[in-house]
Order: structure tokens, then C-alpha cells, then sequence
């Protein structure tokens, strides 16, 4: 009598090891939020700052200077925002601003002055996975009352850890309105 078990091939073994890190990363992308916190101006308007130019950033819904405008104009309010955590592949700017214009606009701003920028790493996640396999191989003869038997026992294991930091983006930016 022979019996042979078949071992599980070394491509599935990854694939199935991969798969809880796929499964974090997109659930961590579809699932996050952006935190902004925005504070009424209150009190006289003043004089505020202009310049003759500056840089200014117009792939949002509303212009972000990075310094004051060129026009007069009232300060609405200011705003803290951090984003959702960041994929490997973001920078964290655009993620951390975009939630600022969207409520600048609910405010009825005309542009934003964006003060500071960057992102904060918050800690760290780590995912980890590990297959084993085996394979053993029995084989034998009977000799009238005598049994002679002989097996193998092969052995095998896969495993990957991965760790990734816990990004953030954050901006603080003015809200303004143009006079």
C-alpha cells in the first residue's frame, strides 16, 4: 500500500499571505475621514496684509495664496484641518487642504491663505502572515505476520511581516473673502 499527501504550491501560499495586507491598505483608504476644525473671526476687520504678488495654488475649488493676496479682503475665520490617514504614495498637502476648502466654501469664502502645511506620523501598523505545509509519504509491505513500513516527513514554512507608518496630513489656512 502507498500513500502519498500533495503539498499546497508555493504561488498560493503567497497569494494567501498577501491578502490580509491588500485587505488592510484598501480598507484603510476607503474608510478614513478628515478632521477640520474652523473658528469664526470675531471683531473689527482691520487693514490686512496684501503684496504686490504671490504664489498661489489653483487646483482646488477655491485659490490658495501662500502668502497675502493682491487685493484687499476680510478674514473669515481660521481653520486646523489633518487628513485621513495617507496611503504609502501620498504626499499629505492636497489631502489636508481639500477638507479646508470644502468648508471655506460653506462659509462663503473666496480664497484661502494657506500658513502651514506637512504631515505627522502618528505611529505605525504592522501586518503579518504566515503558511506551513507539510508532506509525509508512507509506504509499506506485509510479510505474512510481519509489517515493514517506511516515512518521510517534508516540511515547509513561508512567512512576511510588514510594517507601515501611520501618516497624516495637516494644514492651518485663513479663510478669506475679497472686498
Amino acid at each position: 500500500m502507498d500513500r502519498t499527501c500533495n503539498s499546497v504550491s508555493l504561488l498560493s501560499i503567497i497569494t494567501s499571505a498577501m491578502r490580509p495586507l491588500f485587505v488592510a491598505l484598501l480598507s484603510s483608504l476607503v474608510c478614513g475621514c478628515a478632521n477640520v476644525e474652523y473658528t469664526a473671526y470675531s471683531g473689527r476687520q482691520q487693514n490686512w496684509p496684501v503684496a504686490s504678488g504671490s504664489f498661489v495654488q489653483r487646483k482646488f475649488d477655491l485659490p490658495v495664496y501662500f502668502g497675502p493676496p493682491d487685493r484687499p479682503y476680510r478674514v473669515l475665520g481660521y481653520m486646523e484641518t489633518e487628513s485621513a490617514p495617507l496611503a504609502v504614495w501620498e504626499s499629505g498637502k492636497s489631502e489636508s487642504i481639500k477638507p479646508a476648502v470644502k468648508e471655506a466654501i460653506k462659509h462663503g469664502a473666496d480664497a484661502l491663505v494657506l500658513l502651514a502645511s506637512g504631515t505627522n506620523t502618528s505611529g505605525s501598523t504592522t501586518f503579518s502572515s504566515g503558511q506551513w505545509r507539510s508532506n509525509t509519504t508512507t509506504t509499506g509491505d506485509v510479510y505474512g505476520n510481519y509489517f515493514d513500513a517506511q516515512s518521510q516527513t517534508t516540511g515547509g514554512a513561508f512567512g512576511s511581516s510588514t510594517t507601515l507608518p501611520i501618516r497624516k496630513g495637516y494644514a492651518r489656512v485663513i479663510a478669506i473673502k475679497f472686498l
